[in-house]
Order: C-alpha cells, then sequence, then structure tokens
C-alpha cells in the first residue's frame, strides 16, 4: 500500500517537473522554428480608449469659448422716474455697440439715464434705436471684445449649447453659465432644453466654438429656455 502511495507521489512530482520544463524550456524554443511559428499566440492586442483626452479636449474648448463670449455680454442698469431696471446687453462692435431686447426696455420717454457695465467699468450709454425686437445703445469705449456669428440656418438639432448671462451683485457684474441642446428651431428662434428662470432673458446662445447663436427671449411653462436667432438680430440691427 505504501509502495503505491509513493509511487502516485513520484508520478505526479515527475508530471509537475516535466509540465513546467515543456512550458518553460521547450514550448519557447519550439515555436520560434519556422514549423510551429504560425502556431504562436501572441498577447492580444489592447485596445487604447481615447475617451478621456476627449473630455479634456471638450472641457478646454468650453473653457476658451466662454473666455471669448463672457466679455462680450455686458450688464445694464436703465433709470426711470419710479425705478431702477437691471438688463442684459450683447457688444456687437468693437467700438461700443450693443443691443438687448425691446420687451426688456421701459418706454424710452420714461428712461432717465442707462448705464453699461463692461470690462469692470460703468459707462453711460445712449439709446439709439429701437426696431422691431431688438434696442441699441452706444458707449464711448473702444477695443470692446465681439464674437462671431451662426445664423439659425447653420445651427444642428441636438447640438450642445450654452448661455452666458449677467447677474448683478451689489456693485458688480458676475457672469452665469449653463448648458443644454437645441431641441428645436423655426424662421427665429431656437428652442433648447436649458432651464433657466426670468433673469435669463437677454442672455446670450453660444456654441463650444464661441460663435452667438442668439439673445435668449423667453422661458417656457417647463423653465426651457428660447433665443432670438442671430439671423432675427441681424435684420433688425443690420450688421
Amino acid at each position: 500500500m505504501a509502495k503505491s502511495v509513493f509511487k502516485i507521489i513520484m508520478f505526479f512530482i515527475v508530471g509537475l517537473i516535466g509540465g513546467i520544463f515543456a512550458d518553460q524550456i521547450l514550448w519557447p524554443y519550439f515555436i520560434e522554428r519556422p514549423l510551429f511559428f504560425k502556431y504562436r499566440i501572441d498577447n492580444p492586442p489592447v485596445e487604447v480608449t481615447e475617451v478621456n483626452e476627449i473630455y479634456i479636449r471638450e472641457n478646454e474648448a468650453l473653457e476658451e469659448a466662454i473666455d471669448k463670449v463672457k466679455d462680450s455680454v455686458a450688464g445694464i442698469q436703465i433709470r426711470t422716474k419710479q425705478s431702477f431696471l437691471k438688463e442684459s446687453g450683447w457688444i456687437i462692435t468693437h467700438d461700443g455697440l450693443l443691443v438687448s431686447l425691446c420687451n426688456s426696455f421701459p418706454d424710452p420717454l420714461q428712461i432717465l439715464g442707462i448705464t453699461v457695465y463692461v470690462d469692470g467699468e460703468e459707462v453711460e450709454a445712449e439709446l439709439v434705436e429701437e426696431k422691431d425686437s431688438i434696442v441699441s445703445m452706444k458707449i464711448e469705449k473702444d477695443r470692446l471684445t465681439t464674437n462671431p456669428v451662426l445664423d439659425i440656418e447653420k445651427v444642428n438639432l441636438g447640438e450642445r449649447v450654452f448661455l452666458v448671462k449677467p447677474l448683478f451683485q451689489e456693485d458688480k457684474v458676475v457672469k452665469m453659465v449653463n448648458l443644454g441642446i437645441v431641441r428645436g428651431k423655426d424662421k427665429n428662434i431656437i428652442y433648447t432644453n436649458i432651464i433657466e428662470d426670468e433673469t435669463a432673458i437677454g442672455g446670450i446662445l453660444f456654441d463650444i466654438e464661441g460663435y452667438i447663436l442668439g439673445i435668449a427671449n423667453g422661458i417656457d411653462s417647463y423653465g426651457r429656455l428660447s433665443a432670438l436667432s442671430i439671423s432675427e438680430i441681424r435684420n433688425s440691427v443690420g450688421f
């Protein structure tokens, strides 16, 4: 009985040693021979994902777009006999022409003065014209930041869009950003799924490349923001 157990153990040891020898010495040697080379098994290819890199690049592109756009968005304070109204404006020329929505402005006869907050300064503005749904103003300041625009025909359904709006905080104006996608459009209006409140009216809608798409002009019953397209603003102002 003991001899049988001893034989089994020896067979096991010899088999183990033989397996190690074959795996570590014989197989690597023969697999490099021409006859066996076609049976060689290499390590499987490693798939390298670029998701993280794409994500980082997208964030960098967005940061660059925000930097381009935020300085062309101005806070506007309108003084009337009854109150101070706070609105948003968009600078469209380097020498100080800016626009806002007519429905944000009181009757011109009630306006005592308009102050524009831009580049960390307070500059008095002169009302130039009200046409269709756009009011234009002029400030005496040059070398202002402007941005390229994109007509509504080139805006794609489902593309990511962003909103920047000015908010008045005590004696300064800060910029806030929100994001979403284009869920619809028609001749003059771009509809988004960006959820906002009424303070967003007058804010600027732009894409990830920093192109201006329109001015926020409405919030629906679900809180979703819409914007007057740049095409309609062009028709009103003529730039």
